[in-house]
């Protein structure tokens, strides 16, 4: 999927979930993971590990390779804690070939 001005679209799904008397926040698109001591906390450092993961694969050159599933047996792990399954959410990847690289909260 391509923006207006060209550049690449995607939407990352990612899982936040209760963790001990933590949140756990995980990208399942890119093996990319947040936590903090609030779910808004846990999903604004996840969304802050995605930028600089994506921003490290467009500065490295490797912008065409930037998926990296997370393997079946980690997510398992990850929903199958003491703690219930909290929330799905998206976020969009957005300008992935230019400088500016952004998320937004999917609607």
């Amino acid at each position: 999927m391509e923006s207006q001005n060209g550049d690449l679209l995607s939407t990352l799904t990612c899982i936040v979930k209760p963790d001990g008397d933590q949140w756990s926040a995980l990208c399942l698109e890119l093996d990319v993971a947040g936590c903090g001591d609030t779910k808004q906390e846990a999903i604004q450092n996840l969304h802050d590990a995605v930028e600089t993961y994506l921003q490290y694969m467009r500065d490295t050159g490797r912008d065409r390779a930037w998926m990296r599933p997370v393997p079946l047996e980690a997510i398992r792990q990850f929903l199958t804690g003491e703690a219930p399954l909290g929330e799905i959410f998206s976020f969009e990847a957005f300008a992935m070939n230019t400088p500016a690289i952004g998320l937004r909260r999917a609607a």
